[in-house]
């Protein structure tokens, strides 16, 4: 379970990808990606400073989380790749205070044990 975990870690840092305009934008994409066995879930957290609901978008397409904030003169653009093992309906989002945490569910296999005859 754990190498399982450590590899889906490594997944979601490596495709992870930021793009940034030439205009001002936030340099604190992603402060932290954890995940919670207990809840077998990932909570994502980025900081957006300055940024209400109306001006930030976040989208999910084909296992693509694409995150785009944009006020006054500055621009945020991110997004990054889940596993297939997550529950793409359990997908949340909330922003307070500036941080944008998003929660998602991994899908547990449920173990059936087989009869030996």
């Amino acid at each position: 379970m754990l190498s399982r975990v450590m590899k889906d870690i490594d997944e979601v840092f490596s495709s992870f990808n930021t793009i940034f305009d030439e205009m001002e934008t936030f340099r604190k994409p992603i402060s932290n990606i954890k995940y919670d066995e207990d809840k077998a879930e990932w909570v994502a957290r980025i900081e957006l400073p300055g940024i209400d609901k109306d001006d930030l978008e976040v989208t999910l397409s084909e296992n693509t989380i694409s995150i785009k904030a944009e006020k006054e003169d500055r621009k945020f653009r991110s997004t990054f790749k889940i596993g297939s093992n997550i529950d793409q309906d359990s997908i949340s989002a909330e922003l307070k205070d500036g941080l944008l945490t998003l929660t998602f569910k991994e899908i547990v296999p449920e173990q059936k044990r087989i009869e030996l005859k």
